[in-house]
């Protein structure tokens, strides 16, 4: 007799039939009388929801107003990549948002982040600053 699953030993058989639901089970599948489906487990999630923030609507941001370093309502400092990326910024008629904070469970590159995020999301530097 030539076994399909020669290099399993009596112990793997055994707990393959329990896992599928115990002997009844198996050989329901064997004789057609239950279906099973096969599918891949659950990737561990990369993501758990810290916080949910709600955010107010504002009719016009200047970012240069507002990220100035001699604030004394706010301790602040930038980079001279944000100054020249952001600083020259005006966004009008920005509307109420719902922003979400997330601790990262394990490492992780962008793609397997945006997955399942949902896809790619941005939002305003008005929101950033209302934080």
């Amino acid at each position: 007799m030539n076994w399909m699953t020669k290099d399993w030993t009596q112990g793997q058989s055994n707990a393959l039939v329990k896992i599928l639901g115990g002997d009844k089970v198996a050989r329901g599948i064997l004789n057609g009388s239950v279906e099973f489906q096969v599918t891949e487990p659950k990737k561990p999630k990369l993501l758990e929801l810290v916080a949910t923030v709600d955010l107010p609507a504002c009719e016009k941001f200047i970012a240069a107003d507002e990220f100035r370093l001699n604030r004394s309502d706010i301790k602040l400092w930038m980079s001279d990549r944000f100054r020249k990326k952001f600083l020259g910024k005006v966004e009008e008629n920005v509307g109420a948002a719902k922003l979400c904070a997330r601790k990262l469970l394990q490492g992780s590159r962008d793609p397997g982040i945006i997955a399942e995020l949902g896809g790619a999301e941005e939002t305003t530097l008005y929101h950033l600053f209302s934080l």
